[in-house]
This record gives C-alpha cells, structure tokens and sequence, in this order.
C-alpha cells in the first residue's frame, strides 16, 4: 500500500489515479500531483519552483523615496557592505511625517519667498537675542558707592558673593562696612567679566 504525500490517502495503482514521481520515484495521486504542480517532496527535482522573490536596488529604493517626498527607513542591504546589493524590504515612509525643529538659535524663512524685506512673510522662529553685555561703568559706581551692600556684585550676576556681603554688612550692624567696601574696591579693579563670562561693555 502507497500513501500519497500530499493529502495523506491511499493511492491505488489499479484505479488509474496513481502518477510516479520521475524525479523521486514516490507515488501520487494524480489530481494531487496537478494541484501541487509537480512532486511534493522536499527537495525533489520535479518539485515546483519557490515563488520568487522581489529584489529591489538601493539606487531604486532612494529614488523612489525622494519621489515620494517623505523620509523613508530602509533595510539593510546585503552583500557585505554592498551599497547596490539587494534590498528585501519596501521603504517603510512615514506618512505626514512633521518636519524636524529647527535648531537653537537658526532663522526659517517660507520657501516660496525671496531675500528678507519688509513686505516679505513673517519669519517662523525669530534668531535667539544674547543677553546684552554688563556696563563696566555701573559695576564701578555701584562697587563705589554701594560696594559695602554687594550691589555690584548683584548687578554682575555673582548673587552668592553679595549675599554675604549684605549679610556681613547688616549682620554687624554697618561695624564691618569699611572691610566689606574695600572688598568691593578690589573686586571693582579686577572683575572684568560677569557671571556668564562676558566682558564688560
């Protein structure tokens, strides 16, 4: 008794329904011989052929991605480091993709407009504005007239160093103004720049 690979029956010799395989010799029916287009075996020379496969270029995928205006991900490609070796894989493109933010500091202009003017678009970001520099004339007067009070130091940005001059100042109940004033003096000669390590105007 034979068994048909493909649907698992009996195969009869008598009835007319058996076909043997040419490649493999192994017996089938012969409608299931004609439903699987050729021999069942794994491996068999009269097996049917796999479905081919897609193959798709990198040049053909980068193409396709800039015609359709979006970014895309791409799958590797094969070939060791083959650059236009196949690519099994479609573009995954991102659909509404939003564009990525500028960055900090940068102008963007419309596209469809020309040199800046007064009549053209408004612009969407407007270029970041550096924090002006420290008069070097202010830091002197107050360092000055209110050096025993730490206000230069306030005024340039060193908050900590003219708390503890205020402090020491009140704290001592105005005894210790002329050390702190001097203090101030020194500093008045030899700060140049403030906090954010920008010289004075």
């Amino acid at each position: 008794m034979s068994i048909c690979p493909y649907c698992r029956s009996e195969v009869t010799s008598d009835s007319g329904e058996a076909l043997t395989c040419s490649g493999c010799g192994t017996p089938h029916h012969v409608e299931c011989y004609e439903e699987n287009k050729g021999c069942t075996i794994f491996g068999c020379k009269m097996a049917p052929p796999d479905d081919p496969k897609v193959e798709v270029t990198a040049g053909e995928v980068t193409h396709m991605a800039v015609m359709a205006g979006a970014p895309a991900v791409y799958a590797a490609a094969t070939g060791f480091g083959d650059v236009n070796g196949p690519i099994h894989y479609a573009p995954l493109v991102a659909p509404n993709a939003p564009p990525p933010p500028p960055p900090p500091g940068s102008t963007i202009r419309p596209t469809n407009e020309g040199p800046s003017s007064s009549e053209a678009a408004p612009m969407l970001f407007a270029s970041a504005t550096p924090n002006p520099a420290k008069s070097r004339v202010t830091f002197i007067l107050l360092g000055i007239f209110l050096g025993a009070l730490g206000a230069h130091n306030f005024y340039a940005g060193y908050v900590k160093r003219g708390i503890v001059q205020l402090a020491i100042t009140v704290c001592s109940l105005f005894y210790a103004s002329f050390v702190i004033w001097i203090w101030a003096i020194v500093e008045v000669c030899t700060v140049d720049k403030d906090k954010n390590n920008m010289s004075f105007a």
